[in-house]
C-alpha cells in the first residue's frame, strides 16, 4: 500500500546511512527520519545494539586470535573482550599487546593488570576495574 508514494518519498528525503541537517536544520538520517525530535525507538535501539553486540563478537574472536585459546576462556573472561571490543573497537583494542600475550598465556592476573594500566581505564575508571577483576578471577573464582 502506498507504495509509489513511498517511492517518490525516497526520491525527494534521499537516502542517507549518516546523520545528516536536513532543510530544517534538524538531525536527520536514513529516509528523512528526524532523529533530534523524534529519538529512536526501542525496537531501532535494540536492532543496533545486536548489530553492534555482533560485531564486538568478531572482533574479540580476531583480537585473540587463535580459535582454540578463544573457546578455551569461559564466557565471563570472553565476555571482558567482547565488552573492550564493543566500548573500543578492534584497531584499538589491537593497541593491547601485552593485554593478548598474558590471555595467550593464561595469565588472567597480568592481563588485568594491563587492563588497568592503559589510557582506556583512565577513560572509563569503574568500566575497566569491574572488567578486569572479571578477568584476573573469572566469573566463579
Amino acid at each position: 500500500m502506498y507504495t509509489e508514494t513511498k517511492k517518490q518519498l525516497v526520491i525527494d528525503e534521499g537516502r542517507k546511512n549518516r546523520l545528516y541537517k536536513c532543510t530544517a536544520n534538524k538531525l536527520t538520517i536514513g529516509i528523512g527520519y528526524n532523529i533530534e525530535d523524534n529519538g529512536l525507538p526501542d525496537h531501532i535501539i535494540d536492532q543496533l545494539f545486536e548489530e553492534s553486540f555482533d560485531i564486538a563478537l568478531g572482533d574479540a574472536v580476531s583480537f585473540v586470535g587463535d580459535p582454540g585459546i578463544w573457546e578455551l576462556l569461559d564466557e565471563a573472561r570472553q565476555g571482558v573482550i567482547i565488552n573492550m571490543a564493543f566500548n573500543m573497537g578492534l584497531p584499538t583494542l589491537r593497541e593491547f599487546k601485552r593485554f593478548r600475550k598474558a590471555i595467550l598465556r593464561g595469565d588472567f592476573e597480568q592481563a588485568s593488570v594491563e587492563m588497568l594500566e592503559s589510557m582506556w581505564a583512565y577513560q572509563v575508571p569503574e568500566r575497566a576495574e569491574r572488567l578486569a577483576e572479571i578477568m584476573a578471577y573469572g566469573a566463579d573464582e
